[in-house]
């Protein structure tokens, strides 16, 4: 009985894993870090596209606002896209450790839009963004 609901367990496990399976796109890499959209997590209204991004840093980062023990070698958050007036603004951001732990999250934000600036990697997600037709 015990081994059933193991095996059960599992199950349930990697069904709800796999329904919320990424499917990340390498969009940019610079010194810092290699840049990611979840294609996934595209979403569109009007003008505004909605979307995942992570940055994967090549050295891991020690923010000021963390405890010293804190390390953050990812970061990911939900962005939004405007592509009429080509502007952009987080929704929210996490910080994750090197064993993919979130040690940081700010909830929700209400972010100003701003700027999206020549030859970023912003302005790389910006362009996938806003390309991206839903189906």
């Amino acid at each position: 009985m015990k081994v059933l609901f193991l095996f059960a367990a599992i199950a349930i496990t990697a069904i709800s894993v796999s329904a919320h399976a990424e499917k990340w796109m390498e969009i940019d890499k610079d010194a810092t870090a290699t840049y990611y959209v979840d294609a996934d997590s595209l979403s569109r209204d009007a003008e505004i596209v909605s979307l995942t991004k992570k940055a994967v840093y090549r050295v891991s980062l020690w923010p000021v606002q963390l405890p010293d023990s804190a390390t953050v070698k990812e970061t990911a958050g939900v962005i939004e896209e405007n592509c009429r007036n080509k502007h952009h603004r987080v929704i929210s951001m996490d910080m994750f450790n090197l064993f993919g732990e979130r040690i940081w999250s700010s909830g929700k934000m209400k972010r100003i839009w701003e700027s999206v600036e020549p030859n970023s990697n912003g302005e790389r997600t910006h362009e996938f963004a806003c390309s991206w037709v839903s189906g």
